[in-house]
């Protein structure tokens, strides 16, 4: 797998399923839709706020920080 899959997709817990960040923009749209269309609908609200949620979790799962090697007396 090259290091651009690897950042384009999130590993989801349940099972080991692999989800596409599009595949969770899509509901994202949705949800942003039918906020625009009735704001007061909680199930708009509901599924734009999930779905924003769970790209942010697979952007934080997928980060990788290393540290550079450096020696005691730099």
């Amino acid at each position: 797998m090259s290091p651009l899959d690897r950042e384009t997709r999130i590993n989801n817990v349940i099972g080991g399923v692999t989800i596409t960040s599009g595949m969770v923009l899509i509901p994202f749209v949705f949800g942003m839709r039918m906020i625009f269309y009735n704001s007061k609908n909680w199930i708009a609200w509901l599924v734009a706020g999930g779905s924003l949620v769970a790209l942010v979790f697979g952007v934080i799962a997928n980060m990788t920080l290393q540290m550079a090697r450096m020696s005691a007396f730099d």
